[in-house]
C-alpha cells in the first residue's frame, strides 16, 4: 500500500509544482494558535525549533520566523513551491532549511527533535499506520 501512496503522492507533486498555490497566512491556523495547541500537547515555554510537514510555498514558516529563535526546517514533496520557500526563508540563514521529499522518506533520525511539528492540509496522503506514528 505504501508504493500505492507513494506514487499517487508523486503525481500529487509534479500537478503542485505545475500549479503553485501560494496562500496568504490561514489565521486559524495561525501561530499564537498552533504554539497554544502545542502547549496543550506539553511544549513549555517558547517553543524554539519548528518543523512544518507539507510546508508548501513556505508562508507559515515565515510567519513563525519570528516567533522562535531556533530552527525553521520545512518539507514539502513538490520542487516548485521547496524553491519559493527555500527563497522566502534564506533571511533567515543557516537557521533555514526546505527539504524537498516525501512525508514516507523523511528519516526522523537526520531531521533531529523539534519543539513544535505540525502538518497542515496533507495529512490524508499518508497511509494510516505513518499516521498512527
Amino acid at each position: 500500500m505504501d508504493n500505492q501512496v507513494q506514487a499517487l503522492n508523486a503525481a500529487i507533486a509534479q500537478s503542485y509544482s505545475n500549479f503553485v498555490y501560494d496562500p496568504i497566512v490561514n489565521p486559524p491556523v495561525d501561530i499564537d494558535k498552533l504554539f497554544g495547541q502545542a502547549a496543550l500537547f506539553g511544549t513549555l515555554g517558547k517553543p524554539r525549533d519548528v518543523l512544518d510537514l507539507a510546508c508548501g510555498t513556505g508562508v507559515q514558516l515565515l510567519r513563525v520566523a519570528d516567533q522562535v529563535d531556533g530552527r525553521l526546517v520545512g518539507n514539502d514533496i513538490s520542487p516548485k513551491p521547496v524553491e519559493m520557500a527555500t527563497e522566502r526563508l534564506a533571511q533567515f540563514g543557516d537557521r533555514a532549511e526546505v527539504i524537498c521529499r516525501d512525508l514516507l522518506d523523511i528519516d526522523p533520525e537526520e531531521l533531529g527533535q523539534f519543539d513544535v511539528i505540525y502538518n497542515l492540509g496533507v495529512i490524508y496522503v499518508v497511509p494510516p499506520t505513518v499516521q498512527s506514528k
